[in-house]
């Protein structure tokens, strides 16, 4: 699923537009109890975040300075490997 943006500064200014796609696609997660799906977005920035369908998980990522997957942002507690678990996804859709 793709979304895109326009914003135009001025109306003689049409050419010097800012897109922004956000994609979204299904996504599991291994949890303790079982499987645990969700909704993945990743925004422009190269920030993933995955949510849970009842939104009781969700787990943000993004690669570091020397390119390594690393959590930035979600909910307590977690599992480590959930970020290689959304990475393998990640690659299988782009």
């Amino acid at each position: 699923m793709f979304f895109s943006v326009k914003f135009a500064e001025t109306q003689a200014a049409k050419s010097c537009c800012i897109i922004m796609t956000v994609t979204e696609f299904n996504a599991t997660l291994t949890g303790s109890d079982g499987e645990v799906s969700g909704i993945v977005k990743h925004m422009p920035n190269g920030v993933y975040r995955f949510t849970s369908i009842d939104e009781s998980l969700v787990l943000v990522i993004a690669k570091d300075a020397e390119g390594q997957w690393q959590r930035v942002d979600g909910t307590e507690p977690y599992f480590a490997s959930w970020i290689a678990e959304l990475v393998e996804q990640i690659t299988n859709v782009a």
